[in-house]
C-alpha cells in the first residue's frame, strides 16, 4: 500500500530502514476521518496498558485518539470507512 504522506514510507521496503515492516506482514491502518477511529484507539491503548506495554506508548495512542478527534472537529469530517 502507497500512502501520500512520506511519514508513512517506513511501511515500504527501504534499505537504509533495518526496522520496516515485512511485505507480507498484514498492516491495518485507520484513518483521522474514521469515526470509530478514536475510540478503537482507545480500547486499544486501554487493552496495550492491561498486558503490560510502554506507558510512554500508551500515551503517544491516546494522544492520537485525541488529534484524531480535534482533527474531526476543525475538519468536519468524520464518517464510518467506506
Amino acid at each position: 500500500m502507497k500512502h501520500a504522506s512520506d511519514k508513512f514510507n517506513y511501511v515500504q521496503p527501504n534499505k537504509s530502514n533495518e526496522k520496516k515492516i515485512p511485505a507480507k506482514e498484514p498492516v491495518f491502518l485507520i484513518r483521522g476521518q474514521d469515526k470509530l477511529g478514536p475510540q478503537t484507539l482507545r480500547a486499544y491503548a486501554n487493552q496495550y496498558e492491561l498486558m503490560g506495554g510502554s506507558p510512554v506508548i500508551t500515551a503517544e495512542i491516546r494522544a492520537q485518539a485525541f488529534m484524531m478527534e480535534a482533527w474531526q472537529k476543525k475538519t468536519g469530517i468524520c464518517k464510518i470507512a467506506d
